[in-house]
């Protein structure tokens, strides 16, 4: 099995490839930060696998990390710069998703305390007449 950076192929398809990566990985980090922005702006996180993000951080996490290791030199490393934007810059969007999914299900659960407590005190009330 070669080792990372090596290759037999011609420079062109190895410049092509990492053209590729690059390209790849803007999309992958953009997909994420498209969903960031729509959380936000609706202040929740409805429709969205949290699970599903929670497994992805976890498969990028491991992903990167073999790229780390593997490496051996830091011209591997530079060469690697692709693959890791896209694994663990991902792993880093992918963990404000799942922070915005805890800090708006808290939100909720407030919201929803205080929806109850409004209606016992209707309840209260309407007993009391």
């Amino acid at each position: 099995m070669p080792l990372c950076g090596s290759t037999n192929n011609p420079k062109w398809e190895v410049s092509f490839g990492r053209a590729v990566g690059y390209v790849s990985a803007l999309f992958y980090l953009g997909s994420r930060v498209s969903q960031i922005l729509k959380n936000k702006s609706r202040r929740s996180v409805e429709g969205v696998s949290v699970l599903m993000f929670a497994v992805a951080a976890v498969a990028n996490t491991l992903y990167g990390t073999a790229i780390l290791v593997r490496a051996d030199t830091f011209a591997e490393l530079v060469q690697s710069v692709p693959w890791l934007l896209g694994s663990l810059g991902t792993v880093a969007l992918d963990s404000t998703i799942l922070a915005q999914s805890w800090v708006y299900a808290k939100g909720r659960v407030d919201e929803d305390a205080e929806t109850t407590d409004a209606d016992d005190e209707e309840n209260d009330l309407n007993l009391a007449l």
